[in-house]
């Protein structure tokens, strides 16, 4: 796991227009509650690899490769690793001086876009963590700084975001809720085409490798097998009948997809993860 630090105000700091007090780069992300925070704070979600999902106000929608996630102080959401895992870059930035700047047009929303220099946004992180790690009051401050600008940057983006990122990911949602919905049944490119209002196959496939890095049967794949485990571990089902309830064509093919992703046989996975596996 790749640094997650946590940053206690120090000094003059809290002075500052906006401050720093948690930042994690390159995180292997875990699921996670956020609720109101104490202090007036914002929280930006950078999907660096793999893809996360958030739940909000009933609704559920994908963090890719690329996306940012703008969470005010007083969101109330979930988010959870997809199958495959997620590595995210995130920091958490103190903004009480500027609560009542009509600049800091954020708004009390969950936000989620992708940025349009997602180079530029990379770079800001590591600046802000590097500033803080240097332990001083100086360090401090580079990072305020470098915060301050991605406020700004995130700001300018958010207005210019466009329609068809949003029709693209809401495309992607309702395949995905789909597919969970299907999970033990054949499901084809053309049924995912049919519900995602009529798209292309090759379409659909260029969303799914642009926002979850993967075709839709290989996204399919990693869903059976994770419900697979899930089945494994928590009931004495038959391996056949596992397989069966998870939309394999056969026991055979089954095992095929399992050996692409999984070192140890189904009954391994049995033995080491009775009972303990959510």
């Amino acid at each position: 796991m790749a640094d997650v630090n946590f940053f206690p105000v120090i000094n003059r700091e809290s002075a500052l227009p906006v401050y720093v007090t948690g930042i994690g780069v390159g995180h292997e992300q875990e699921p996670t509650k956020l609720s109101h925070w104490e202090t007036m704070a914002v929280h930006f979600h950078l999907t660096v690899s793999g893809c996360g999902i958030v739940y909000f106000n009933g609704k559920r929608r994908l963090l890719s490769i690329g996306t940012m996630m703008y969470t005010p102080y007083n969101a109330n959401l979930e988010i959870i690793p997809a199958p495959g895992g997620w590595k995210t870059n995130w920091v958490t930035i103190a903004v009480d001086k500027l609560k009542s700047s009509p600049m800091l047009a954020l708004g009390n929303e969950i936000r989620i876009f992708r940025p349009k220099n997602l180079n530029e946004i990379l770079l800001m992180y590591e600046n802000i963590n590097h500033g803080l790690l240097e332990n001083t009051l100086n360090g401090r401050f580079k990072a305020a700084a470098e915060a301050y600008r991605m406020l700004l940057t995130v700001i300018s983006d958010l207005e210019s975001d466009s329609e068809a990122s949003l029709a693209d990911s809401l495309t992607i949602s309702e395949a995905i809720n789909y597919i969970s919905r299907h999970l033990s049944e054949k499901i084809t490119l053309d049924e995912l085409c049919e519900v995602c209002r009529g798209i292309s196959p090759q379409y659909l496939c260029r969303l799914f490798r642009a926002q979850l890095g993967m075709r839709p049967t290989e996204y399919i794949r990693v869903r059976r097998i994770e419900y697979a485990k899930q089945l494994l571990a928590n009931t004495d089902m038959q391996i056949c009948d596992i397989a069966s309830a998870c939309g394999f064509e056969s026991t055979t093919y089954f095992y095929r997809c399992w050996k692409r992703s999984e070192k140890e046989s189904p009954a391994d996975f049995r033995r080491g993860h009775k009972g303990v596996f959510a």
